[in-house]
């Protein structure tokens, strides 16, 4: 989008330049670590840890001398400390570049903040189901109108895996969460199970140990935690409610919660209204894994923090997932961030799954014509330039979803009446990868590598 970029820290400009230069030689040592937070594509939970940024903002003022970025920078030395660095100007491959450093030259070397050491893949044994559904469907009634949210959703979820949503706004996967979480009952015919037990499809009807096993970490954590409560009081209610601990088993829970979400201990007294938002999604976390949850759907969780805050989320929410062996559905708009997590990845359009395979897969191809236009719209940071499809038309309404294949109105590869008429077949890509289309899978390989 933009031809030149400016990287502010606590209000000072410390890097301008080219976008281009920016990203391939980032002169300034907070650049490079805002960039060494992002998952980047083939970048997953299995090949390493994302890298964060140490310490926080300074206080307004309170750096009243040196570089301001120095209390958290590994390159920093007695110069950093004392003299503030003037815009050093260099001359990059598509323009001037400005960075406050004394070291710009060598920002690149700044040493990493976070251990690498990848998650330990799961063994290949397999693990059993945690979750199962069958024919999730959910019809609104809006006026005089039924609106098909979710049709005809089908998906299991094994122990320790995270099953990443993705699709449009308009595309089922909060409603999905919701028929999920019994926050809001299916139509008929639809059936929930959990460790292969019947699962009541309303919350209020659920036991307490079903209660407890599938939670939720909502996008927004001010939305979902009273400001007025301390943060002790917030998890130690959800130790009483999910838990049923009291007195000093409930302190010596509440201390292990904490130390496993990485909060420090200062902040238990603290009110939410004080707290950063990364902080404020801990305490979200640690409420959500107060009953050992054996599921937690996260919507969204990251979408509001800033890289550095959300790398720090991601490796805490795979961390967890390596020692409690907990199940995600990880619901995100940012396609490398579900790459990143994700073990599956569905693909949702119209409140109907249009594929359904290992994150991998999804991602090498061959694709659905919808998760092709999906990925050809995610921004690439080495300056790679994807081929774009766009996407004619706006999304149908769900009170009058096309007939036949629900995308062929906005879909480049239609191929005929066919698509208009019939719903599509569900077709084996291998290795568990179902793609609901018209066109057979050798030809749909054949066309997207032909293209790529």
């Amino acid at each position: 989008m933009c031809d030149r970029v400016g990287v502010l820290y606590a209000g000072k400009l410390v890097e301008e330049g080219p976008a281009a230069d920016v990203f391939a030689k980032p002169r300034h040592p907070y650049t490079v670590g805002l960039l060494r937070c992002l998952p980047r594509a083939g970048r997953s939970k299995e090949t390493g840890r994302l890298d964060t940024i140490p310490g926080s903002l300074p206080l307004p003022g309170s750096i009243a001398q040196g570089c301001i970025f120095a209390p958290r920078c590994k390159l920093a030395d007695e110069r950093c400390l004392k003299d503030a660095p003037p815009p050093y100007r260099v001359a990059s491959a598509h323009g001037d570049q400005m960075a406050r450093c004394h070291y710009h030259e060598r920002a690149e070397t700044l040493p990493r903040s976070t251990d690498e050491a990848p998650v330990p893949a799961a063994s290949g044994e397999a693990s059993p189901l945690a979750l199962s559904a069958r024919n999730l469907s959910k019809t609104f009634r809006v006026g005089d109108e039924d609106v098909r949210a979710v049709h005809d959703v089908s998906l299991d979820l094994v122990q320790g895996e995270t099953l990443g949503l993705v699709g449009g706004s308009g595309s089922g996967k909060t409603t999905l969460a919701k028929l999920l979480l019994g926050l809001v009952s299916p139509d008929r015919g639809a059936t929930l199970e959990l460790d292969g037990a019947s699962l009541p499809e309303r919350v209020t009807r659920r036991s307490g140990e079903q209660v407890k096993s599938l939670q939720i970490v909502f996008q927004n954590p001010d939305s979902a935690l009273n400001r007025a409560h301390s943060v002790r009081r917030l998890i130690a209610r959800s130790l009483s409610k999910l838990a049923a601990l009291h007195g000093q088993a409930k302190e010596e829970r509440l201390r292990t919660l904490t130390e496993a979400v990485r909060l420090p201990e200062r902040y238990l007294g603290s009110r939410t209204r004080q707290l950063s938002g990364g902080l404020k999604q801990r305490v979200a976390i640690a409420r959500a894994f107060a009953g050992d949850p054996r599921v937690v759907v996260c919507d969204e969780p990251t979408s509001a923090l800033d890289v550095s805050v959300q790398a720090a989320i991601l490796n805490l929410l795979a961390d967890l997932q390596r020692e409690r062996r907990v199940s995600y559905v990880f619901i995100s708009h940012d396609l490398h961030v579900v790459r990143y997590l994700s073990d599956r990845i569905a693909i949702l359009y119209l409140g109907r799954i249009m594929e359904i395979s290992r994150a991998a897969d999804v991602f090498d191809g061959p694709q659905h014509p919808y998760t092709e236009a999906l990925l050809s719209s995610a921004p690439a940071l080495d300056g790679a330039r994807a081929k774009r499809i766009r996407l004619p038309g706006e999304l149908p309404s769900a009170a009058d979803p096309p007939s036949g294949c629900v995308f062929h109105t906005r879909c480049p590869r239609k191929i005929g009446d066919i698509c208009e008429t019939e719903t599509p077949p569900c077709r084996d890509a291998g290795n568990d990868h179902a793609i609901h289309c018209h066109i057979p899978v050798d030809e749909l390989r054949a066309l997207q590598r032909q293209e790529s």
